[in-house]
């Protein structure tokens, strides 16, 4: 099992942001570095990529505040 993180290098200054919305849904299927999520950081939109090919389980909703390093999801 593979955490899937809030990067802490892709913002500075602001110690969170919002997981805006899922591109896919627990139990998909998603290749390594695909677009999985997109974030919003002070009004820029950021995407969050697949650290490795699995099934993806969905810890975190949509439009949930997030922090660098949080946990958000894992790949199976």
């Amino acid at each position: 099992m593979i955490e899937i993180r809030i990067p802490d290098h892709i913002w500075d200054g602001e110690p969170e942001g919002t997981l805006v919305t899922w591109l896919y849904e627990s139990g998909d299927r998603v290749p390594v570095d695909a677009v999985i999520a997109q974030l919003m950081v002070e009004k820029a939109q950021l995407d969050l990529v697949t650290p490795a090919a699995g099934v993806l389980r969905i810890e975190v909703p949509p439009e949930s505040v997030v922090r660098r390093g949080q946990v958000v999801g894992f790949i199976l």
